[in-house]
Parts: C-alpha cells; sequence; structure tokens
C-alpha cells in the first residue's frame, strides 16, 4: 500500500446497524458511503469491503442472497465487520496524505463532507458513521496538551509579573523587565510562523523553558543595578558583575541541551536545537535589548524608578 500510494495517515470510520437493517441494506449504505469517500472532491483512499462488492450498486441489488450471505461472512473474517448485542459494527478504514496540522483538520473535513453527501436512498446506520482511530486520537490529545501548555504559560506570565515588580520594588521597571523577558519567545515562534514550521507539543515546552531561563537572567542583571553605589553608569556595573556569569551559563546550557542531536529521534533532536536557539535569544533579550531600552528610549522611566528608588532609600 506505502508503495502505491506514499506515506499516508489512518483514519477509521464506524457505523452500526440494528437487527433490522437487512444485510442487502448495510451493504448498499457502506457502498455508498465508499463512493463519497472516494470521489473526485475527498480524493481519499479506502480499504474496506469496497474490494470485494461490485463496483455498480445496481449489480449489489440484483446480487443473489447466498452472494450476500458469502460477502457478510467474508467481512467478519477480514475484521470490517463485528457483530455483537444485536447490532452490526462496520469499519472503514481511510487513508489521506499527512498534513502538517496535528489536528488533521482537512482530513476530518473531508470525511464530514462526504458524511454530509451520503445522504441518498441507502438506508442510514443506527449509529452514525464516526471517525476514530490512533490518528484522530493522538492529534485530539495533542491539540488539549498544547491548549492546556499554551494557558499554562499565559498563567505563569501573569504570575511572575507582579513577582518582578515586587523584587524591583518599581512596577515601571518590572515591565521593562518583562519586554526582555518576552523577547526570545516573540522571536522565536514568530519566526517560527515566518517560515512555516509547525508548532507541536516539544516546540511549545520552548516557550516554558525560554521564558524560566529570561527571567533568571533578568533578575540575575537587574540584581547587579544597584551594586554601583552612587555610579553613573550602574549598566555598565551591571555588565561587569553579571554579564560574564550570564554568558558562561548560557553556553553551559546551549552545549548540554545538544547533547540530545545524539539522538535517533528525531523531535529530540529539532528539541535541542531550537531550544539551544531561544536560550542565545533570552541572553539578547538580556544583555543587549533590555540595556539598550533602559539607554534608550525608555530611559526616562529607568532615570525615574532610580530617583525613586533614592527617595525610598
Amino acid at each position: 500500500f506505502i508503495r502505491e500510494f506514499g506515506e499516508m495517515q489512518t483514519t477509521d470510520v464506524f457505523g452500526a446497524f440494528d437487527e433490522e437493517t437487512t444485510d442487502r441494506e448495510q451493504l448498499k449504505s457502506i457502498h455508498t458511503l465508499i463512493a463519497e469517500l472516494e470521489s473526485g472532491e475527498s480524493e481519499l483512499k479506502t480499504f474496506s469491503m469496497a474490494a470485494l462488492l461490485p463496483e455498480k450498486r445496481d449489480l449489489l441489488e440484483q446480487a443473489p442472497t447466498h452472494m450476500i450471505s458469502d460477502l457478510m461472512e467474508k467481512a467478519e473474517e477480514l475484521n470490517f465487520l463485528q457483530k455483537d448485542d444485536g447490532f452490526s459494527f462496520w469499519k472503514i478504514s481511510v487513508f489521506d496524505e499527512p498534513y502538517p496540522d496535528i489536528s488533521s483538520s482537512l482530513t476530518v473535513k473531508k470525511i464530514e463532507s462526504a458524511f454530509a453527501r451520503n445522504q441518498g436512498p441507502a438506508k442510514a446506520p443506527t449509529i452514525p458513521w464516526a471517525m476514530t482511530g490512533s490518528s484522530q486520537l493522538f492529534g485530539r490529545a495533542q491539540a488539549t496538551l498544547l491548549k492546556e501548555l499554551l494557558t499554562t504559560f499565559l498563567l505563569a506570565f501573569i504570575l511572575i509579573t507582579p513577582c518582578i515588580i515586587l523584587f524591583l520594588r518599581n512596577v515601571r521597571l518590572g515591565l521593562i523587565a518583562m519586554i526582555g523577558n518576552m523577547f526570545p519567545i516573540a522571536v522565536f515562534f514568530g519566526a517560527m510562523g515566518f517560515f512555516g514550521f509547525r508548532i507541536d507539543i516539544a516546540t511549545m515546552v520552548i516557550a516554558s523553558i525560554a521564558f524560566g531561563i529570561a527571567i533568571d537572567d533578568t533578575v540575575h542583571f537587574l540584581a547587579r543595578l544597584g551594586d554601583g553605589g552612587a555610579s553613573k553608569d550602574p549598566i555598565s556595573t551591571a555588565f561587569q558583575k553579571a554579564g560574564a556569569a550570564i554568558f558562561k551559563t548560557t553556553v553551559i546550557i546551549s552545549i548540554g541541551m545538544l547533547a540530545f542531536l545524539l539522538s535517533d529521534f528525531a523531535p529530540s533532536r529539532r528539541f535541542a536545537i531550537f531550544t539551544s536557539i531561544v536560550i542565545v535569544l533570552a541572553v539578547v533579550g538580556d544583555l543587549i535589548l533590555l540595556p539598550a531600552l533602559m539607554r534608550g528610549p525608555l530611559r526616562r522611566f529607568f532615570l525615574a524608578s532610580k530617583d525613586s528608588a533614592k527617595k525610598t532609600s
């Protein structure tokens, strides 16, 4: 199959008929749905009873009873059909080209469109057709995890911002610091979107890692602003006191993460590369962007925070 059609992602479609539905009516319904799934609009491939059914629906209606019985028995042997509690459960495996969207939304839309068009004279199943399978379950699980990761990241940002403000004892300086903390995340994910990289669980976790490292470096840098005493240039003093330590920890952590490049698991290799990039961006935000903001457009806020600190002391 792979040699014929290439790499495909699989979605299983299930439906069930009650005892009142005859075998012939069940096969007609399956024949109609398969035709819709493989129509030009959907361009899907299926592996199911289609290989055993006549190509034309009229031939199925005229087929003798013993042929219908043989088809039902064959379907059970091939696990296309399973009977339980008075219901006949049918399975159709649907194949489509893999999409970068983890939730397989394009495949879902194609199948749902086939369901909507499948409103002909064939009897509908007692339990309507529904999608399942490993690709759907995995896609939904990843979508849920991504949503939760985004929620927890935003919650962490909301909770950490006042902590930084309390640590610095100044609202303005705390908000300036948060700009530097968000810089690596904004640049990294902005670049991923620009170059068309998909977001998955591994890359979403990087946001939390980058945020934690950026905050650690920011606190380290800003805590040294007051070490110069009456120095006229506290930013230079902070560079001398904390710059080397921040740079060294960045190099050590980045090299440590690159050990994952030896992994045979592709997501681990991507995680190592992306995390190392984000760690470097975090240092750029703390040692280049943050001091530039303090000396440049936001200088007046920084000076105001220094004056208020002196008055408080």
